[in-house]
């Protein structure tokens, strides 16, 4: 009878157990959700249970003992197990927070990161996705984005758009993830920056270094269909800052005609600095010699003379490169079927505006060029189109009693009270 009843027990135990596996809802191919896949491959937060097993006491106490013991904790990582990687990556990251940790402790968090993403990327991500601070799972997530970059930088790009949210912390992007993805194409480096579109954020300075062969049109046609797609308040925080002057130094006329073009385009506010006529000249003038950049100068202004605007460019242009070389360059090209004095005169009635630096020593250059008599028609011819503004056109006046002009004469020769 008691042997009858342990069958009857067995039997009924299995009958459950085969009943469970097969009830519906349930599927061997069933994607895991983070919180099972953390607890499947060991990644509960052993450390708040104060349980730290012997492995991972050893290696914050290496790392406790300065940044001499760096390699200790580096051949340390190596030894872990893999059941050990998250209780290790929360009790370091907890020491201080993550974003207050020195390198060591971050540069260990990098390895251990990456050690188990390329172990088990799965159980990896389900543990980052686990963590409570969204800082604290975007820290996570910029350390398998930046070993990634290095392997592969479209793999990288593409893991950010899928994990990274830009709107719950910045971005901390990988250092070399710019420079790799315009080494690909330029829509890559496009999609990169998107990354750190969001709202009510200021640009950040960025220098990348463009291939030869790079397609600075097609870069900006991209960065500007990515504007025309944002929300209002919205704008880039990482671009590069070199885009505009780089595509000047290997393209300059066609830069400047694009840059010109997009004066008066709503959506060129959104992109967040560097894209405007002054960035453009301030970054040819870098690259070329004063004969060359002078004689660009003239023929911007030879080819755009119906526009006003270009007048105002020519001033800012020359102030960019205000050496005497330059101007010397820029009056001989400019001069040919135009008399020099008419040049002068043109571009200084667009610079009152402008004051300090090289502005006043490049103001004060041109005006030397005229004779006395034309300085005085200049003068005069300023104060009756009402381009008199006080610092500036005092500064050149006043420049006139070094050619035998006292300031009586001066007051009656300009009208002035």
């Amino acid at each position: 009878m008691k042997s009858k009843l342990i069958s009857v027990g067995i039997a009924g135990i299995i009958c459950f157990c085969l009943g469970w596996l097969s009830s519906p809802g349930r599927s061997p191919s069933e994607s895991i959700d983070p919180p099972a896949a953390a607890e499947r491959f060991g990644t509960l937060d052993a450390t708040r249970n104060g349980d730290e097993r012997p492995d991972v006491q050893r290696l914050r106490s290496i790392l406790a003992s300065g940044e001499e013991s760096y390699p200790d904790a580096v051949k340390a990582v190596d030894e872990l197990s893999r059941e050990d990687i998250p209780t290790a990556l929360d009790s370091i990251s907890s020491t201080a927070g993550i974003r207050g940790l020195q390198w060591p402790e971050k540069n260990i968090l990098n390895k251990l990161v990456n050690r188990w993403y390329e172990e088990d990327s799965e159980a990896a991500l389900a543990w980052i996705q686990s963590l409570d601070h969204p800082g604290n799972r975007q820290f996570f997530l910029e350390q398998i984005a930046s070993s990634m970059a290095i392997a592969d930088v479209s793999k990288a790009v593409e893991f950010m758009e899928t994990h990274f949210d830009a709107s719950s912390s910045p971005v901390d992007f990988p250092n070399n993830l710019f420079d790799l993805a315009a080494k690909v194409n330029p829509d890559l480096l496009v999609r990169a920056c998107a990354l750190s579109i969001r709202k009510g954020s200021s640009g950040s300075a960025m220098l990348v270094q463009f291939p030869i062969d790079f397609d600075f049109a097609g870069c900006l046609g991209g960065f500007e269909d990515l504007a025309k797609r944002m929300q209002p308040g919205e704008s880039i925080s990482n671009m590069p800052s070199n885009l505009l002057s780089s595509w000047a130094k290997a393209d300059p006329q066609a830069a400047y005609e694009w840059t010109t073009s997009i004066r008066k385009e709503e959506w060129a506010s959104r992109l967040p600095f560097h894209f405007g006529v002054n960035d453009f000249f301030e970054g040819y003038a870098e690259a070329s010699s004063p004969e060359t950049y002078g004689n660009f100068v003239a023929e911007v202004l030879e080819i755009h003379q119906a526009d006003p605007e270009t007048l105002t460019d020519s001033w800012y242009a020359l102030a960019a490169k205000s050496d005497t070389a330059t101007i010397d360059s820029f009056l001989n090209a400019a001069s040919r079927e135009v008399p020099e004095a008419s040049v002068i005169k043109s571009i200084l009635s667009k610079s009152f505006a402008c004051s300090g630096g090289s502005y006043d020593s490049l103001r004060s250059e041109l005006f030397s060029r005229l004779s006395p008599e034309v300085r005085m028609e200049f003068l005069q011819e300023s104060i009756a189109l009402g381009n008199d503004n006080p610092g500036p056109f005092n500064d050149l006046a006043r420049s006139m009693i070094s050619l035998g002009y006292s300031e009586e004469e001066l007051k009656s020769l300009l009208k002035q009270p």
